[in-house]
C-alpha cells in the first residue's frame, strides 16, 4: 500500500501543478513568420497571431483561428501596408517584433515600442499575444 502511495505521488503533484498552469504557447527569440500561411496559435488553437491578407497587400494581426470566414480581433500598425511578398518577413527579437522587408533590408514601423529586452512571447488563449521580460512574471507588451 505505501508502495503504491509512493508510486503515484509524484504524478499526482505533477498534475495539479500541470492544471495550475494556464495555456500558453511560447515563441522564443529568433523565431520568424512568413506570408506563406505561417502563424503563431494559442495553445488551444483558438487564436493566431501572423500575416493575412488584407486587399492586394498584408497586414499583421490576430485572428479566430477556427471560425470561417476569417474574422480579424487587432491589427497592427493598419494604416501601414505591407506589400504582397515572400520577401517579407516577422521576426521575434530582444528589441520586439519587426517587420523585415528582405528586398530592401529594411524595417516597416515597428509593432512593438519597448524599452526593456524581450525574452520570449506567447499567444494566449484569451486573444493576447504578449511580449515577457527574463522575469518571466512581467509583460512587456500585450496586443
Amino acid at each position: 500500500m505505501a508502495a503504491t502511495f509512493l508510486f503515484l505521488l509524484p504524478f499526482t503533484i505533477f498534475s495539479i501543478f500541470a492544471a495550475a498552469q494556464p495555456g500558453t504557447s511560447n515563441i522564443s527569440l529568433g523565431s520568424s513568420l512568413y506570408p506563406n500561411n505561417s502563424h503563431w496559435l494559442s495553445n488551444s488553437g483558438q487564436f493566431a497571431f501572423g500575416f493575412y491578407r488584407e486587399g492586394n497587400n498584408l497586414a499583421i494581426g490576430i485572428w479566430f483561428e477556427k471560425i470561417r470566414p476569417q474574422t480579424i480581433i487587432w491589427t497592427a500598425n493598419r494604416d501601414v501596408k505591407l506589400p504582397r511578398s515572400e520577401d517579407v518577413k516577422l521576426n521575434l527579437s530582444d528589441g520586439g517584433i519587426s517587420v523585415i522587408l528582405q528586398d530592401k533590408q529594411g524595417l516597416s514601423p515597428p509593432i512593438s515600442n519597448i524599452t526593456e529586452p524581450v525574452a520570449w512571447a506567447s499567444m494566449l488563449d484569451s486573444g493576447n499575444f504578449v511580449l515577457y521580460n527574463s522575469k518571466c512574471k512581467d509583460h512587456l507588451a500585450e496586443f
